[in-house]
């Protein structure tokens, strides 16, 4: 029979079910449903589909559609991973509806049902079924193949090969058989039959020469003649792999597999020129040490020994994290010895010891350099050699120091763990000899800085200090104790140790280093007057040292920290005098360019940043420099100015890495001035090149942002989609994460929570868990409360270490206590609390904890969490949180004057919708004191500052008009309350409004 496919079923529905009703003509409720359930179904809401479809079969039973929906309602099945239930409703539709043309695509998928489950012994037999029950169905060749892959699946090779050679024979034209092909080649290479494996990938690769299975059927069809031993078809085919595919990424070995077929051929020197166009035409593949590997033993075939030698030694050289250098130092070694090079060879072997001193070939070296050395009596002082001193029950006297330099070898080699060991053996074993001891335990110190393992260095350097008082490192001690304090940001402590340093060994050569870490530990505590002062120390006391330079540079930008802005360029401008022939001109011209737009000299800074450009094109700080200008251009609100500037970038540096940058630059400043299409194209070519994740997300707003002011905002989100599969995935995530972002500012909740729904699919990990919590927020801001609290659990349970698992509380807390749910609130911060005391979110839950308190009005309790949190060193985002909350905290108290110093803070400090709430309680709070005038002003600041948050600027419009009417004046209360009606950000407040203004009229 003439099969009517699924696609074409699937167009049939859509015809008969999308288009417009006649009019005068109302579709039927049958209609309607079966609509409604296929729409989920093409747009893969698979559990929704399934309820619609029972629901279609129990309220139509006699449809004309009941097969179709039954069928629809099992390959959703089938798509939520229910193979089970799918295949109940499979066998039913065939058993229910014997005339339905389905019957054929149901056993199919009945089939599909038991390979989903594994069970493919059964899946077998279901495709097979099909073929003999309804053997003129269009999908007979489709279920052969499936029957071929279900045996392949449980190792039954030849009745896989049975079952694709039928695809082959009965239907070559079919779009499974190259994939038959294909299979059949990988199961008679599973059995071993390697000549017939080798005829199929050839007949795959001369009937479907153009198919996506090509390279693959002419890479293991050489694979297969070389696993035959018919070496010089191998190579030929493998050759024919290059010139045809040349940028597989199976090239640098198939070119690897050219030389080896020619070596097993004995011609050598072909197999050379092999070997050597994988060194020249993929030289960072993994394959160019195997490569010289070849080369060294087509040497040694040929019994040229030098050359071999050489080669060998060149991979332990050039590879030295390759599995093949111990084995390759070893063959050096040996061909130099065959050859009459015992000296090199010594070297060989004693090289191999020391870098791979646990390789099997270690062993072989040591014996091969005893017979060498016993030969010749030339007893040198390698490694071996110390090994030598140190081992046995008798010790050499030199055993300390012999155990001392093993540790040096293993430290100049950056292997610090196992010199560490060997300073240890020292400490302990040879304490009485005072001199090596001293010198083993500090470099003990020295291992753990290596490794940055600063805890365990700052102990060991303390315990040197009080075992070596008077010692000749004493002061370098100290000085590296204090380093590995700094390193772990304990700043006090480091500063004590820098400063006896300065104060006992002022003469030492590590003073000046010890000043310029006293001046980092001032800084990162924010005494950057202490800094400064110890930055000077080392221009003033030690001029010529190499730090002197950066010292003056360090003092320069403590200065801007502090905004002394005068000081700070004074401070470039005489390192850029005294010590003008220094490599960092570079930095102090950028740095007083800095100073100078700081200061509001936007001409001056520029000066600086194009003299940069001049003196030093090469310095990297060149195109900072120029982005500097355009950025200053930009700050100043002179857009087109900027955006030349951004554009000079975008033609002088093509490979920058800040092209990203320029591009976006480019692409606000054309925004600004109001041309949105330009904008979004330099977004877009931003994005092209961007391997930021921050300049990423922004460029993808900017874009979906220009589109939207010109009404193309599909053509964007088509862009983005596209452009995103071929990005890095950390790339595609920000992407498409910031796309989820735009949707729930626009407050179309529903098209974000969908992007972030499908990005949870498609991710895991930390990505996964944002999408979650992406998706969880947007039903949240649309109120849809259990969709929202659906996939914060699911959050929390696939990702409960992760960072997001504050928030997502946060978020359900707040939800339970939107709907008065304050003892689930409680409950569910409570357990997490007390299951997870350490986790880095702690800290954001107490607050919602205190929030929860503070709404059942237990004040006391919240009001401690609070203050508590501010003792700690908090980030100054959170600090902001805890800051607005226990203001509320002391609002709700009646303590208004505490509530006012508390939000005040949060002003200060934020620019967003923190600040926005915090102005609005300090409003409250005069207003609640009845001072209208205060608490008028305070709400209108929330009008000129915070005018993006609508929800705050609606409420603070309307308690604005209540204080103008309890001041008297009425005409501006009402002009108040009608701007509250007109911009309707609020639906509540527009209400109370509307009511005021009708009181007043």
């Amino acid at each position: 029979m003439k099969k009517v496919t699924i696609q074409m079923i699937f167009l049939l529905i859509a015809s008969t079910f999308l288009a417009h009703p006649a009019a005068g003509q109302q579709r039927s409720p049958e209609k309607q449903d079966f609509q409604v359930a296929f729409g989920m179904f093409s747009d893969n809401l698979f559990e929704l589909a399934v309820s619609q479809f029972d629901q279609f079969l129990l309220n139509y039973p006699n449809s004309n559609r009941a097969d179709q929906a039954l069928y629809l309602k099992s390959k959703s099945l089938l798509k939520l991973n229910r193979p089970d239930k799918a295949r109940v409703g499979l066998k039913m539709l065939q058993t229910r509806y014997p005339s339905s043309p389905l019957r054929d695509d149901a056993q199919l998928s009945v089939g599909e049902s038991y390979f989903q489950s594994e069970n493919y012994e059964q899946a077998r037999e279901s495709y097979l079924e099909l073929c003999q029950k309804y053997s003129d169905s269009d999908l007979v060749p489709t279920a052969l193949y499936w029957a071929g892959e279900s045996a392949f699946k449980i190792k039954s090779y030849d009745q896989a090969t049975h079952d694709y050679q039928q695809v082959m024979d009965r239907y070559p034209d079919n779009e499974f058989a190259p994939y038959a092909a294909y299979s059949t080649g990988w199961c008679y290479m599973k059995n071993e039959q390697f000549p017939l494996a080798a005829n199929s990938f050839r007949f795959l690769t001369t009937s479907f020469p153009h198919h996506e299975l090509a390279p693959d059927g002419v890479f293991y069809q050489a694979e297969a003649l070389f696993e035959s031993k018919e070496y010089t078809k191998a190579s030929e085919v493998y050759q024919d792999f290059i010139a045809r595919f040349p940028t597989d990424e199976r090239a640098p070995r198939t070119q690897y597999l050219v030389g080896e077929s020619l070596y097993e051929l004995e011609s050598y020197t072909d197999a050379r020129l092999a070997y050597q166009k994988v060194i020249a035409l993929y030289p960072q593949s993994g394959y160019s040490a195997r490569a010289l590997y070849g080369i060294a033993w087509t040497y040694l075939k040929e019994k040229n020994l030098n050359k071999a030698s050489t080669a060998f030694g060149q991979i332990a050289d050039e590879f030295p994290q390759s599995d093949l250098a111990p084995m390759a130092r070893y063959r050096q070694g040996r061909t130099l010895s065959q050859s009459g090079h015992n000296q090199e060879a010594l070297k060989a072997y004693e090289t191999l010891i020391i870098e791979f001193p646990e390789s099997e070939y270690a062993d072989k070296a040591a014996f091969e350099s005893g017979t060498i050395l016993l030969r010749q009596k030339d007893y040198s002082m390698a490694r071996r050699m110390l090994a030598k001193l140190v081992q046995g029950e008798k010790k050499s006297k030199y055993a300390a120091d012999a155990m001392f330099m093993i540790g040096e070898c293993y430290y100049a080699e950056g292997k610090y763990e196992d010199a560490r060991n060997n300073y240890a053996i020292v400490v302990e074993e040879y304490r009485g000899q005072q001199d090596v001891a001293e010198q083993a335990a500090y470099k003990q110190g020295q291992c753990d800085l290596k490794q940055k393992n600063f805890h365990q260095a700052y102990l060991n350097f303390e315990k040197f200090i009080r075992n070596y008082p008077s010692g000749d490192l004493i002061a370098s001690a100290y000085y590296w104790k204090a380093e590995s304090g700094y390193h772990q940001k304990e700043y006090e402590t480091a500063l004590a140790d820098y400063q006896r340093v300065i104060d006992r060994y002022s003469g030492h050569k590590l003073a000046p280093d010890a000043y310029y870490g006293r001046g980092w530990c001032y800084f990162k505590m924010g005494q950057f007057s202490d800094a400064v002062e110890s930055y000077r120390a080392i221009v003033t006391q030690y001029p010529k040292n190499k730090l002197a330079v950066d010292a003056l540079l360090r003092t320069g930008i403590t200065y801007l920290a502090m905004k002394r802005y005068q000081d700070a360029e004074e401070n470039f401008t005489t390192l850029l005098q005294v010590y003008s022939k220094s490599d960092r001109g570079d930095d102090a011209l950028y740095k007083r360019g800095d100073v100078k737009i700081a200061r509001g000299d936007l001409k001056g800074g520029i000066e600086d940043y194009r003299e940069l450009m001049a003196q030093y094109g090469d310095s990297p700080l060149a195109e900072d420099a120029q982005i500097a200008i355009a950025e200053a251009y930009f700050d100043q609100g002179q857009f087109d100015r900027a955006l030349a500037e951004y554009q000079t970038f975008i033609t002088l540096f093509k490979t920058s890495p800040l092209l990203a940058t320029a591009y976006y630059g480019e692409g606000d400043a054309y925004y600004n001035l109001e041309k949105y299409f330009p904008a979004g194209e330099s977004y877009r070519s931003s994005l092209k090149h961007v391997k930021d994740e921050t300049i990423a997300g922004n460029a993808v707003t900017g874009l979906l942002w220009s589109f939207y002011q010109v009404d193309r905002l599909p053509e964007a989100n088509r862009w983005i989609d596209n452009y995103s599969q071929s990005a890095q995935q950390n790339i595609r995530m920000v992407m498409q994460n910031q796309k989820g972002h735009f949707y729930l500012t626009i407050q179309e909740y529903d098209k974000g929570a969908q992007i972030f729904a499908d990005l949870a699919k498609n991710t895991e990990g930390d990505a996964q868990a944002e999408a979650l919590f992406g998706a969880g927020k947007a039903y949240e801001d649309a109120k849809q409360y259990e969709s929202a609290l659906h996939y914060y659990r699911k959050l929390i349970a696939k990702h409960p270490k992760s960072e997001q698992i504050a928030d997502a509380l946060g978020s359900i807390s707040k939800i339970y206590m939107n709907q008065n749910r304050y003892a689930d609130a409680m409950q569910t911060l409570d357990d997490f609390l007390q299951d997870y005391p350490n986790h880095p979110g702690v800290n954001k839950l107490l607050v919602v904890k205190a929030t929860a308190l503070e709404r059942q009005g237990q004040l006391l309790a919240a009001k401690q969490i609070l203050l508590n949190l501010l003792g700690k060193s908090l980030k100054p985002k959170l600090k902001s949180e805890v800051n607005l909350q226990l203001g509320k905290v002391y609002f709700q108290d009646r303590q208004y004057e505490q509530a006012r110093r508390m939000l005040t803070e949060v002003t200060r400090r934020e620019q967003d919708e923190l600040a926005a709430q915090a102005q609005y309680f300090i409003g409250e709070s005069f207003y609640k004191e009845n001072r209208y005038s205060n608490a008028l002003e305070e709400y209108l600041r929330i009008k000129y500052l915070y005018k993006g948050f609508s929800f705050w600027l609606a409420r603070s419009g309307y308690k604005a008009g209540r204080c103008q009417e309890e001041l008297g004046e009425i005409d501006n209360a009402k002009k108040t309350y009608r701007e509250v009606i007109d911009r309707n950000s609020d639906p509540t407040t527009t209400k109370w409004a509307e009511e005021r203004l009708a009181t007043m009229n």
